[in-house]
């Protein structure tokens, strides 16, 4: 079981994914559903070091070893989200139920003009909060990935929807060009997505409790917005009973990081996002999509 989620093989051929897209476009969404059943099982049978990544994950998140339905639950959950993402970047959900809960306090941010930096993780689907144009008045939300990951996911959404890319800042470019990026588009008062779950060799982390052990998370986003002192608030996607909830809540109207205190400062951000993570991952626990050793420092 790798613990290096770059190393994780992209699971799903350019061809596959054509196939789905097709499904979704032509057949629709309870068909595609149908169809994802036995792709999930095949996946789960083949993919071992997935399929024990899930089962110490469900193992912490149930308190309780997981059963064999369970574990395809996960897989199961982890395609009817991924296919789903075809109908929020088409703008095609007309047949989706998709809850907001907090939108009014960030409306009041946008309000203001101010924009900030969104704390997510790879639970449920980030996705579906494209929906928070028609619950908050001018948001713009935009998400830092790095494209190299998941070519052939990413191609084939671009093939739903060519202005898919528009709304992500790659995080494979110069230091100084991304810096340039971000700095742009927070002036412009726009909301920069994070998912800070993932972490890469060269960043800046700290290590947390999360679900009953130490796990590491990226920090960078949170001295981003120490830098620009600019709101900093959580948002989860959570894929319930066929739709979804979107769940905003601020941790900071203005990150403040003392000099003297930054590591303290850093750490009780993080806290404050971790626990609202553990809260979410409780109450949806086969959203979470971390398909490798994420507690690797136990």
């Amino acid at each position: 079981m790798t613990s290096n989620w770059q190393e994780v093989p992209e699971a799903g051929s350019g061809a596959a994914i054509r196939f789905v897209v097709w499904i979704a476009r032509v057949l629709g969404r309870t068909l595609l559903h149908i169809v994802l059943a036995p792709i999930a099982a095949y996946f789960m049978v083949t993919r071992g070091a997935d399929r024990r990544a899930s089962r110490d994950y469900l193992t912490r998140v149930l308190e309780r070893p997981p059963r064999l339905g369970e574990i395809f639950r996960h897989f199961y959950t982890f395609a009817r989200v991924i296919a789903d993402r075809i109908y929020f970047i088409s703008g095609n959900t007309s047949g989706i139920d998709v809850q907001v809960y907090g939108a009014e306090p960030l409306q009041e941010l946008v309000d203001r003009g101010e924009g900030g930096i969104v704390l997510s993780a790879h639970l449920g689907s980030f996705e579906a909060a494209r929906v928070l144009g028609a619950e908050v008045r001018g948001v713009v939300l935009r998400m830092v990935l790095d494209k190299r990951i998941n070519q052939n996911l990413v191609t084939g959404l671009e093939s739903v929807n060519p202005e898919f890319s528009a709304a992500i800042i790659d995080l494979n470019q110069a230091p100084a060009t991304l810096a340039l990026d971000i700095s742009g588009a927070l002036k412009k008062g726009e909301w920069i997505g994070f998912l800070s779950d993932r972490t890469t060799a060269d960043g800046r982390t700290e290590t947390v409790d999360f679900l009953g052990s130490p796990a590491r998370f990226a920090v960078g986003p949170l001295l981003i917005a120490a830098m620009f002192k600019v709101p900093l608030i959580s948002m989860f996607s959570l894929y319930r009973d066929g739709g979804y909830e979107v769940h905003c809540e601020i941790l900071s109207s203005a990150v403040d990081v003392p000099r003297a205190q930054r590591t303290e400062a850093l750490r009780g951000y993080l806290g404050e996002f971790v626990n609202r993570l553990e809260k979410y991952v409780r109450m949806a626990p086969f959203n979470w999509f971390n398909f490798f050793d994420f507690w690797e420092n136990r």
